[in-house]
This record gives structure tokens, sequence and C-alpha cells, in this order.
């Protein structure tokens, strides 16, 4: 559809509160559709970050919109490979297959954060979005004189529009906002740790300089840790996800939910890993440290006007550096483009907020759960059912180069299709065609520029 998108008859005007991946990515869908978009962030363009996984239902958007060359610098792979953290041996093999991929409609990929957040920077800037940087918002609220969503920013100013978005992550103000209660989380006493390796800085290593093109994804499972490593950038650099615990960080500085919290590695306890792994922690200086904490998904991702919309991890919060945490934050940005791309009347836009919740609650629900699994699964402590993990999963070595029969390939599909074959467009298009009839009954098309944005201060600006 790139080039090619639906242009909405009745444009709006937009404010999106979180310029991220997920903030970005909802600029762009809704500024092909047509809309004016303002985007306020208040930090400024990334300066550290690491890689994202692109599994196949995210690949299928972004080739959709048109990021076919920065998606060619992603790194593709067909196997994971299951190493022990302790001995770093070679436990088992998950190998996706050719057919079993095809079907998903996608490649899995490995991209760095970076590329895809300044290709998505691009992308909303073509179709006319404004990103304001440094720009923080204070508080958001529904004018009570014009019935508009509004922001207030830390200089005072107050922005209103037609429709205000909440894309600022897990700590959301937004999300506070919608709920009508304090953010409330459960600290999991555990961290991520990412860092970058030049990959020229792997080559003297024979542990680690095997691995610089390889097509696998690599996985270390630990006890209450876990470690994934990939190339990315066709090579160019290793990128490095640890899941680790808090208590055995030994810096000054407490860990945030928010990506500036710097820490060396020679504060870091490696206790039980194997040398190759300490040796890899050791070739850069630090690392960047980001704090989990366990929140529920909230019932209500729409404020009580309709004109307030949570999504990405502001709607659903995801733990960071999972297969899907960024690919099903652009499914919402994918879905609420193609619904706010058929409005034609502003009492359509509560209808459709609503519709938006109820496609994708079930499915980030699922999603979420899946990937909770995950993590426990690489990072269970020694015992039975640790020892049956591996047994089950060194049972793939003596099977690595057989070619699967049907039954194989049908097993795999269905325990990945629904996460990998999903298509966020076509579920909002088949609700559309479903119900879209009855969201614009009896109303007339407004047409015409969007309305004028309202200034509810003394500082006046303009989305």
């Amino acid at each position: 559809m790139n080039g090619t998108a639906r242009k909405a008859s009745l444009q709006i005007n937009i404010l999106i509160v979180g310029g991220g991946i997920t903030g970005l990515a909802c600029a762009y869908a809704l500024g092909r559709s047509g809309h004016r978009v303002r985007v306020l962030e208040g930090t400024g363009l990334p300066t550290r970050s690491g890689s994202i996984r692109v599994p196949p239902n995210l690949a299928k958007i972004l080739v959709d919109w048109g990021l076919h060359e920065e998606l060619s610098r992603g790194h593709k792979f067909r196997r994971s490979v299951f190493h022990s953290l302790e001995e770093s041996e070679v436990i088992g093999y998950v190998e996706w297959q050719e057919d079993v991929m095809k079907e998903t409609g996608g490649e899995f990929l490995l991209m760095h954060q970076d590329d895809l957040h300044n290709a998505l920077l691009t992308r909303a800037a073509s179709v006319g979005v404004t990103v304001s940087f440094n720009t923080t918002v204070n508080s958001v609220f529904v004018n009570k004189e014009t019935g508009q969503p509004s922001a207030r920013l830390a200089d005072g100013t107050v922005l209103s529009a037609d429709l205000l978005i909440g894309a600022d992550g897990q700590t959301s103000r937004v999300r506070e906002y919608v709920a009508g209660v304090p953010d409330y989380g459960v600290p999991s006493g555990q961290v991520y740790h990412t860092f970058t390796v030049p990959a020229a800085k792997l080559k003297s290593d024979p542990d680690w300089a095997k691995w610089i093109h390889t097509q696998d994804w690599l996985i270390w499972m630990g006890e209450h840790r876990s470690i994934i490593a990939s190339p990315v950038r066709n090579g160019e650099d290793f990128c490095v996800h640890a899941y680790w615990p808090e208590s055995a960080i030994r810096s000054k500085t407490d860990s945030t939910e928010h990506w500036d919290t710097i820490v060396p590695h020679d504060l870091i306890d490696f206790e039980g890993c194997h040398s190759s792994i300490i040796r890899l922690f050791r070739i850069v200086p630090d690392g960047i440290c980001v704090k989990i904490v366990h929140r529920e998904t909230p019932d209500d991702w729409v404020d009580d006007s309709g004109k307030i919309v949570l999504v990405g991890e502001a709607a659903h919060p995801m733990l960071s550096c999972t297969i899907q945490n960024t690919g099903i934050a652009v499914e919402d940005a994918a879905v609420l483009g193609q619904l706010l791309s058929r409005v034609r009347t502003s009492k359509q836009i509560p209808q459709l907020l609503d519709a938006f919740q109820d496609l994708r609650h079930s499915r980030c629900e699922q999603v979420k759960q899946s990937e909770l699994s995950n993590i426990a699964l690489l990072s269970m402590p020694s015992g039975p059912d640790r020892d049956a993990r591996d047994a089950g999963m060194r049972l793939s070595l003596s099977a690595v180069h057989r070619k699967w029969d049907d039954e194989q390939l049908q097993e795999q599909w269905n325990d990945i299709g629904q996460i990998f074959g999903y298509n966020a467009c076509e579920a909002a298009d088949d609700w559309w065609t479903k119900w879209g009839a009855l969201t614009d009954v009896d109303w007339p098309s407004e047409s015409g520029m969007p309305s004028p944005v309202l200034i509810t201060n003394t500082k006046e600006a303009a989305i």
C-alpha cells in the first residue's frame, strides 16, 4: 500500500504524546491517511540503543510502508541456538522452516533500533508530520469548554486537537489520565542490560569471531538470567541483550524504566557464567540497564470523551527486548491508521477508537503471555523442570539436518502461525467490512480542512 494509502474524507488534528517507535509509527500511519499530526517527545533523538526483533507480522507492515531498504540492512536468521550459560555448550536448536516462514507472509529479521526509528522519522516527515523533540508534556485533559483533548507542556503552553494518542510507554502519563488512578507497577527484581559491540572487536576471540556473520539467533540460558545476541547491520555490529537479576549489578546508580541508566560492566556479577560470556562483556566498558516492572493491562484504552486513546506499551505494558514488543506496537499503529482512514465525521472517532481496543486487546494479551512464557523458559532455576527442558531441547541435536515431513511442518505452523501470521491491516479491514457501516449511518460527511487548534493558555502554539 506504500504510496496508495486510503485518504480519509475528514482530516483531523492529532496530537501524539511520545516520539519513540510507537509514536512515530502512529504518526506515519495517520499522516499517510491525510490527517494533520504533531508528535511531542520529551527527549531528543536516541543516543544509544540496541537491536530489535522484526518478526514476520512486523516485517509485513514495514514492507507495506516502503521500508525495503532499511529491512535489507536487517539480519535474516533461520535458527535459534540455545546454549548453557554456565558451560556455553549447545543444548538445542529451533529451526524456522522455509515453507512455514513463507506462510507467515514475512521474514524474521534483526535490525538496529536506531535504523527503524530514523526510518519512521523520515517517513513521518514525508507525510507532513511535525515532530517536536525536547518537549515535555506535564498533563493531558479534555477542555471543558470545547470538548477537545489537550496537552499542557512544561512551559505552560496548552495544545488541543481532535484526537490525542498516548504513545508514551511503560510509565505513561496519558495512561494515568485515562485510567483515573496513579501508575502502579510491581518491580520484578530483574533488569535488561543491552550493549553493542563493533564486530571488528570480536575477530581476535575465536569463541565470538565465528558468530559475526551467523544466521543463527544466539541464546544462553542460566538461572534467573539469559543472554540473547545477534549480528546486525550486515555484520558490522553485534548486539547483546542480557536478562539479569538486579541484585547481581553493583551499580551505585539505581536502574530505572527509562533507557538512560549506564552501568559499567565491571559492576556486574558474572558468577556461574562461562568465561566466554565474561570476555564478551569486557570488550566494551558499559551498557544500558533498564529496570523491569510488571504492570497489568488497563481495562480501558479510551477515555470517557472518546477522544484520547492509548497505544503500544502505554496500552499493554510488555517486557522490553522481547520478540514482539516492537511488532505489537507497530501493529497498533497500522490498525489505528486503517480505521481512521475511514473517518467521514467526527462523531465516528469514539466508535473507531472502541473498535481499535476491541481488535487489539485480545491479540496483545495473547502475545504478552507468550513472551512471559518465553522468558520464563530461558531463565529457569536449577531443578527437575530445567532438566526436562534441556532434555527436550537436546532431542533437536540429532535431527538438525533431517528434512521435515508435512506433520512436522504443520506442528511448527500451529506453534507460530497465530503470532507470526497475523496481518494487522487485514484485521482492521475485516472489522470495517463487518461493522463499519454502523459507525456513520445518518451522519452527513464533514468536509474541509481540520478545525483550528484551540490555545487555552497565554502561550500560543499550533500543532
